[in-house]
């Protein structure tokens, strides 16, 4: 109290000196009478006494305030606004900012900086009450806090700021991937110094005087100075990594580098195998080779027997892994005992394999047929030809055909006319197994391919000459004697000369004997006449193209369909991707066929795949990947194992094609697991949809496009918002 008393008399004594300086300037004559008065007032104020004599000065009475013991006087304090509490410095040299409030002048107020006890700095004040302090500190952690004092010993201190002097460099490092590593996932991980930054460069360069240039990404690493980076966009391929930490102090830390290689592809199995898929007349002692494919190699201690099984009638035989070139990847094998004839073997390229980022290498599987006891002789006369040397009576066209006369065209033969079945008994007379010829798969099967096709276009059951010719010769580009064609684009001149103005440009349409059997060589060997195969190609052979499967659609089109209403129009979801539009194509954007965008065309058909297998597949699913060619113990020919990776059973013997039946089937593939050609069948979305939970409503009420078909849904399945 003694001090705030002295305090407000110190006060009021400043205020009547003030008023006398400003008299004496003003009116020098009545200076000395207000000295006077002032004295009186100050010795009245400090003795108590009353002195109220106003006979020498005449004043105006002046209003005393009375002191209140309910008004609180203010106090001194101080306070540090630089630096924050918690800041941290990569610097020795600190400087510390504060204010000083309600101190009165001229009393003199000085600062000191203590660090715990420790005088570190000290500073007087200025006139607006701002301090300042600039001290050196060495390394480590302070806790400080200023002191004001002033000339009467009045004190006040301010609260500690605690801050952190961290003058070295921080470390980073990259755990995962090391140097030369090889990664199949784009996660970087590391550790660094705690709340640090992280600046990441996948894509810089650095010039020959070290300085780096490209693109950072920065993030933060946590509490225990641990960081993960996913770059979901980065290449596969070789990289260089840089690396940057800066601390929470701002200090950097060295550049860090190293390489690694990301690898995400699996390896596969190129379609160049040998014995080629569905070969016949192999030889019973040949070699077997197959080249796996990768982007950055493979892991040749991978590359054991266990990859490659050789099966025959479900039984395993024993191979030696003979030959492996880790440059180009070609891989060979043999048998250990010699192969028997006229029987049908199974390879499996089993995913055993991998890559050197531990990618598990993909599946491969294909057949191939031996060649006959009758085949292989020396002294065979018929050439390539398989058929006429399976019985001493080598004049098998009598079997069919009337010597010289017949009640047809053809002289097919009175005494076995070619309905129904007869030819298909014919042909499976041999096709048993018991004199060397090959049974075709699933001929035993409780459904079969039984539809055959004149060349009129009128349906007949003799299946197995719809789709295999009989009197060509065996070769490797048709081993299978698929039946064969010529065409020739007639002129708008020879068909206005034709009577009914209409020449077919097909042989399998009519004979081209029927016109041009006394023809000149020239007309014959004419370029524009072009020999072909009704292909049927399957996974090693097909780009996904219309004519890559033009043995099936040569019956399953609108045309037949009008002459057989039970043939189902297929040609129509096949053929907006044509050898034309690959042709064209390729012409145009001088590039493959493969790399074009298919957006559209999956707009178009949701079955439009392109492989990452390493099949040529760039379009169409072939038929052959759902339905058998020559029976199936399902109903509609559909194979009994969906899938080429993680296949799936299908089992759907007897009774009609129902909601349940076309779920089933669908979610065959749609499972998650399953795979074809390389891409997986996604799980229907119950979210997107309330019919993907719906066991009542069939996928085709969506998919099937307008026709809402389950054929249309099968082949070419449209996408839909619902």
């Amino acid at each position: 109290m003694n001090y705030r008393r002295n305090l407000l008399h110190h006060n009021r004594f400043r205020f009547v000196i003030l008023l006398i300086i400003c008299i004496h300037l003003i009116n020098p004559t009545q200076f000395l009478n207000v000295v006077q008065v002032g004295a009186t007032e100050l010795i009245t104020s400090d003795t108590g006494e009353d002195n109220s004599n106003t006979d020498e000065i005449q004043t105006e009475p002046q209003p005393v305030e009375a002191e209140s013991s309910e008004v609180e006087e203010p106090e001194v304090s101080i306070s540090i606004t630089l630096p924050e509490d918690g800041a941290v410095f990569n610097t020795s040299n600190i400087d510390f900012i504060g204010n000083v409030t309600l101190f009165e002048t001229p009393t003199d107020v000085t600062v000191e900086l203590f660090s715990v006890d420790n005088l570190i700095g000290t500073a007087t004040v200025e006139e607006d009450g701002t301090w300042l302090v600039s001290v050196t500190l060495l390394e480590g952690t302070y806790s400080v806090y200023a002191v004001a004092k002033d000339s009467l010993g009045n004190l006040a201190t301010t609260e500690p700021v605690n801050i952190i002097i961290d003058l070295t460099s921080p470390f980073i490092s990259l755990n995962s991937p090391v140097e030369g590593a090889y990664i199949t996932e784009p996660i970087l991980s590391g550790t660094t110094e705690t709340n640090s930054k992280v600046k990441i460069c996948l894509q810089c360069l650095e010039d020959t005087e070290g300085t780096i240039t490209g693109e950072w990404t920065t993030l933060l690493a946590n509490e225990f100075g641990e960081w993960e980076h996913e770059d979901t966009e980065l290449p596969e391929g070789e990289h260089t990594i840089y690396l940057l930490a800066i601390d929470p102090a701002g200090n950097e830390s060295d550049y860090t580098h190293l390489k690694f290689t990301y690898d995400k592809t699996r390896p596969v199995v190129l379609p160049s195998v040998q014995p080629k898929h569905d070969m016949t007349h192999v030889p019973l002692d040949t070699s077997f080779t197959f080249m796996i494919s990768d982007n950055l190699g493979l892991d040749a201690a991978s590359i054991t027997n266990e990859v490659i099984t050789l099966s025959h009638n479900g039984e395993n035989i024993p191979v030696n892994l003979t030959d492996y070139n880790s440059e180009t990847g070609h891989i060979t094998f043999n048998a250990e005992t010699e192969l028997q004839p006229g029987e049908k073997y199974l390879v499996s390229i089993n995913p055993f394999y991998k890559d050197m980022a531990g990618n598990i290498g993909r599946p491969r599987f294909w057949s191939f047929t031996t060649i006959g006891d009758q085949v292989r002789l020396e002294n065979n006369p018929y050439g390539e030809n398989p058929h006429g040397m399976y019985q001493n009576n080598v004049n098998t066209c009598n079997n069919c055909h009337s010597t010289h006369v017949a009640d047809n065209g053809k002289l097919l033969s009175d005494s076995t006319p070619l309905t129904d079945t007869n030819i298909g008994n014919y042909c499976n007379a041999c096709h048993d197994g018991t004199v060397g010829a090959p049974i075709p798969d699933n001929a035993t099967s409780s459904h079969s391919h039984n539809y055959g096709v004149s060349i009129d276009g009128s349906q007949t059951k003799n299946s197995c000459a719809s789709c295999h010719n009989p009197h060509i010769e065996w070769s490797e580009t048709n081993p299978n004697l698929i039946q064969d064609h010529f065409t020739y684009e007639h002129s708008e001149e020879a068909v206005a000369k034709n009577e009914n103005r209409e020449i077919p440009n097909s042989s399998k349409e009519q004979l081209c004997e029927s016109c041009h059997e006394t023809d000149n060589i020239a007309r014959m060997t004419d370029p524009r006449v072009d020999y072909r195969i009704f292909q049927y190609n399957k996974w090693n052979t097909s780009v996904g193209l219309y004519e890559d499967y033009e043995l099936c659609l040569r019956c399953h089109n609108a045309n037949f369909k009008e002459k057989s209403p039970d043939i189902a129009d297929i040609a129509q979801f096949f053929n907006n991707i044509t050898e034309e539009i690959k042709k064209q194509y390729e012409e145009t954007e001088q590039t493959s066929f493969a790399d074009r965008d298919q957006t559209e065309e999956k707009a178009f058909s949701g079955h439009i795949i392109k492989a990452e297998d390493g099949s040529p597949l760039a379009g169409h699913i072939p038929c052959a990947d759902c339905h058998d060619t020559h029976g199936s113990n399902n109903v509609k020919q559909l194979k009994e194992k969906i899938g080429h990776e993680n296949p799936s059973e299908f089992t759907l013997s007897t009774g009609e094609w129902d909601v349940s039946k076309e779920r089933s089937f669908c979610l065959s593939c749609h499972n998650g697991s399953t795979a074809i050609y390389g891409v997986t069948g996604t799980i229907p979305d119950p979210t997107l949809s309330s019919g993907h939970q719906e066991e009542n409503q069939s996928c085709a009420s969506c998919h099937g496009g307008s026709s809402q078909s389950f054929i249309e849904a099968a082949h070419a399945p449209k996408r839909t918002s619902q």
